[in-house]
């Protein structure tokens, strides 16, 4: 890796937090210092994606010494913060909202996915190391938070291929989450490089409101590889599900806030069943996804949405038991 990102002073995690706030109060000051220390580790991997690795396998090593450096910062030095694959377990349910960024070239008006994938297993789909960015724009790290969530992390299970360095390779690794599953489809737009999509049976509503809702499209797409997944992830039989994860922007004003969703695929490779996979992330605006977002229609919970697992849904809270690999 070319020219590491260096460790910062203390002083200097402060002024990275009020870099990013832009002179904005800070909407999370509640979760100082630990904040300070997730925002250097936000910036770490923001250049680290855009940074080219002599061998893409050892993204994770590369970074192990850093990673380990930063577990007794963000937590302490006799117990340090766990960490998986790339991520924090401390507020990773925000962390998981990260995403790759798409090259617009203004003289051809197209979008372009740089992004690729390692043909051989390097990190679980739900962290930014399952791919590599820096022929592109890398990741933009999420907003680290605990308020404005839909989701939860219920559990964690990493296992690295070393039993005395978890911050290197990976055998395996899954979460545990709790979300609202909502059956989508995705599809490609007239203009090239661009992905839309759209609810797909939201049943429980009146015709004229489901006709409207599944009609609705929506264009704010950030897929994560399409050069991997390809045709595999577009249609209404792919498999595809979107689940909204929490508000955003965080200094943004409550009405002008957009709902920001993890786009996922049901894992029909793996044999335990209810299964997926993350492919991407979307956003919804309330100016242009209003019927969505219209007092809240895509959280509303109907009956329907308890046969999309086999089991883990609660009719109560219409939240589902995901299992993320």
């Amino acid at each position: 890796m070319d020219q590491p990102y260096r460790p910062s002073t203390c002083q200097s995690k402060r002024r990275l937090r009020r870099i990013r706030l832009q002179g904005l109060p800070d909407p999370d000051e509640h979760l100082q210092p630990v904040i300070y220390a997730l925002e250097h580790w936000r910036r770490i991997v923001e250049v680290y994606t855009r940074t080219t690795i002599t061998k893409p396998e050892d993204k994770l090593i590369a970074l192990s010494g850093m990673a380990s450096w930063m577990a007794r910062k963000i937590g302490k030095p006799e117990e340090p913060a766990q960490y998986v694959a790339g991520l924090w377990r401390v507020h990773l349910a925000s962390q998981l909202l990260w995403r790759s960024e798409t090259l617009f070239r203004e003289n051809k008006s197209t979008f372009e996915h740089w992004t690729t994938a390692p043909e051989e297993y390097r990190a679980p789909s739900f962290s930014w190391a399952s791919i590599d960015t820096e022929n592109g724009h890398g990741i933009t790290y999420a907003e680290i938070t605990d308020r404005d969530l839909l989701i939860e992390v219920e559990d964690v299970e990493i296992k690295p291929k070393s039993d005395t360095n978890e911050y290197g390779m990976i055998l395996s690794g899954h979460i545990t989450l709790l979300g609202k599953l909502r059956k989508a489809e995705l599809f490609t737009i007239p203009l090239k490089g661009r992905f839309g999509w759209r609810l797909v049976d939201r049943e429980g509503l009146n015709e004229e409101d489901r006709k409207a809702l599944n009609k609705e499209e929506h264009t704010v797409v950030y897929l994560d590889c399409p050069a991997r997944d390809g045709e595999s992830i577009l249609g209404p039989d792919a498999g595809v599900y979107i689940v909204p994860a929490a508000k955003g922007d965080r200094t943004a004003s409550e009405k002008s806030k957009y709902l920001i969703c993890l786009i996922l695929q049901r894992d029909k490779r793996n044999l335990r069943g209810d299964v997926f996979k993350r492919i991407g992330l979307t956003r919804l605006s309330p100016w242009g996804d209003h019927i969505a977002l219209h007092d809240d229609r895509i959280l509303e919970v109907h009956k329907s949405d308890g046969g999309m697992l086999q089991q883990g849904y609660n009719p109560k809270t219409g939240m589902h038991r995901i299992r993320l690999v």
